[in-house]
C-alpha cells in the first residue's frame, strides 16, 4: 500500500514527482489533453463526468487515470483494471502524492507542451489547494513588519558608526535575492571552481542573528559584537560541513533582508545579488510548490507586493552601504554565458579564472532546490520572458507589482 498524502519526506517526494512527470510526459497530446479534461472535470466537482473520462483512458496514462477513478471511489473499476494499476510502479505510488503537488507537476508538463490555458488552471488549482491551510494574511503582515524593521533599525548612519568593528575572513559569498531568480545557478558556477566551496541553503547566519542581534540596535554594544558574530557564523557553517579552507558559497536568497548587517559583520565577503525580470520571478514563484516558508507565492498579489517589498529593500541597502552588493543580471548571465561567467567568476568574486566554471552543469555535487534539474543542463533562454505567455491571467500580479509590473528591464 502506498504511503499517505503528506507523509513523504522531501527527497521521496521529490522522486514521486519526477516519476509522475516522465509518466505524464510519455502521453501522445490527445492522451493527454483527454486526461486533462478528466481533471478539469474532477477539480471542477463534476465526479461522475471525472470518473466516466478517467475510465476510459487508454495508452500511458491508462494506470494513473484508473488510480484517480479509485481514489475518488469509482465503482466500475474491474479486476483487470487493479492489476493494471498494481503493476505500475508510478500509478500504485501516486496517491501517497498530495493533490497540491500532482496540480504543480501536471501544470509543467502542459507548459512544456505549450497548453498555457490548461498549465495555468493547473498552477490556480495547486496554489488554490495550498494556500487555503495558509493564513496569508498574517504572513504578509509579518513580511512587511520585518522589512521594515529592518529600514528603520539599519539606516546609513547606524551602519557607518559602526565600520571596521567586523570580522576579516573574505571567505564568504553571500548570494542573495528572490527564489526563483538564479541564486542556485550562480552557486552552482561558482562551486564548479577548486577554489570554492557551495554550502546550499545552510540557514547559518539567521540562527546566529535570532539569538545575537539586539532587537534594540541602538542599545549598547560591546566592540567586537560584530566581529563575535562572525566568529560564530563560522563556526556553524563549519559544522555544516565548510572545510575551513576554500571559500564558500551561502546561498540563503532571504538573506537580503539582512544585507546591512552581513556587511558590518563581515565587511571583506563578496555579496551577489541575484536579479531577474520581475515578472518573470513571480510568476516562477507561483507555478512552483516549496517544502517550506514561501507562504507568499501561493497568491499572485500576494506574491507581487512581496516582490515589491524585497525590491525597495535593496535600494535601501543600495544607499546604506553604497557598492558593496554586487547584481547579477539572470537575462545578462544566459544571454552569453561564456562572458558572463568569467565576470562573475574573476570580477565579482575576485577569483582566478578556471574552464571548468563553464562546465557547471557537469558539477556531481548534490543540490536539493526547486532548480535541480535546471543546473544539470547548460544556460538556456527559454525562461526568459516566459510569464507573456500567460499574461492574459496575471492581472492581480502586474497590478501588485505596479512600477515593476512591465515586465524585463525593471
Amino acid at each position: 500500500m502506498a504511503p499517505s498524502a503528506g507523509s513523504l519526506d522531501e527527497e521521496a517526494r521529490g522522486d514521486l514527482v519526477d516519476s509522475v512527470a516522465g509518466v505524464l510526459t510519455s502521453a501522445a497530446p490527445e492522451e493527454l489533453a483527454e486526461f486533462v479534461r478528466a481533471w478539469a472535470a474532477e477539480h471542477g466537482h463534476r465526479r461522475d463526468e471525472a470518473i466516466s473520462l478517467y475510465l476510459r483512458a487508454a495508452g500511458p496514462l491508462r494506470p494513473l487515470s484508473l488510480t484517480r477513478a479509485w481514489t475518488m471511489g469509482a465503482s466500475g473499476l474491474t479486476a483487470d483494471d487493479r492489476r493494471t494499476i498494481g503493476s505500475d510502479a508510478a500509478a500504485a505510488r501516486a496517491p501517497a502524492l498530495e493533490e497540491a503537488d500532482f496540480c504543480f507537476v501536471l501544470g509543467a508538463v502542459l507548459d512544456r507542451r505549450g497548453m498555457y490555458d490548461d498549465a495555468f488552471a493547473a498552477f490556480a488549482a495547486g496554489n488554490a489547494l495550498t494556500a487555503e491551510r495558509l493564513d496569508l494574511a498574517r504572513a504578509e503582515a509579518n513580511d512587511v513588519a520585518r522589512h521594515d524593521a529592518m529600514q528603520r533599525a539599519l539606516g546609513p548612519e547606524f551602519i557607518a558608526q559602526r565600520q571596521g568593528r567586523g570580522h576579516p575572513s573574505t571567505a564568504p559569498i553571500f548570494v542573495v535575492g528572490m527564489p526563483r531568480s538564479g541564486t542556485t545557478l550562480i552557486e552552482q558556477i561558482l562551486a564548479t571552481h577548486p577554489r570554492v566551496q557551495g554550502l546550499g541553503e545552510p540557514d547559518a547566519l539567521s540562527q546566529v542573528l535570532l539569538r545575537q542581534f539586539p532587537v534594540a540596535p541602538l542599545a549598547p554594544e560591546p566592540a567586537d559584537h560584530y566581529r563575535r558574530l562572525g566568529a560564530q557564523y563560522l563556526q556553524r557553517v563549519r559544522a555544516l560541513g565548510w572545510d575551513g579552507r576554500r571559500r564558500f558559497v551561502d546561498k540563503f536568497p532571504v538573506n537580503y533582508l539582512a544585507v546591512g548587517l552581513i556587511s558590518l559583520i563581515f565587511p571583506r565577503a563578496t555579496i551577489l545579488h541575484s536579479v531577474r525580470d520581475p515578472m518573470d520571478t513571480c510568476f516562477s514563484n507561483f507555478s512552483h510548490r516549496f517544502y517550506y516558508a514561501n507562504e507568499l507565492t501561493y497568491d499572485l498579489a500576494f506574491v507581487g507586493r512581496g516582490y515589491v517589498r524585497y525590491r525597495r529593500l535593496m535600494d535601501h541597502w543600495s544607499a546604506a552601504v553604497p557598492g558593496k552588493v554586487i547584481d547579477v543580471r539572470n537575462e545578462t548571465l544566459v544571454a552569453d554565458p561564456e562572458a558572463g561567467i568569467r565576470w562573475l567568476v574573476t570580477q565579482a568574486c575576485r577569483l582566478p579564472w578556471t574552464e571548468r566554471c563553464l562546465a557547471f552543469h557537469e558539477n556531481p555535487r548534490k543540490v536539493t532546490t526547486l532548480s535541480r534539474h535546471q543546473v544539470r543542463r547548460p544556460m538556456f533562454t527559454s525562461s526568459v520572458g516566459r510569464w507573456r505567455r500567460y499574461e492574459r491571467h496575471l492581472g492581480p500580479l502586474i497590478e501588485a507589482l505596479g512600477p515593476y509590473g512591465s515586465g524585463l528591464g525593471a
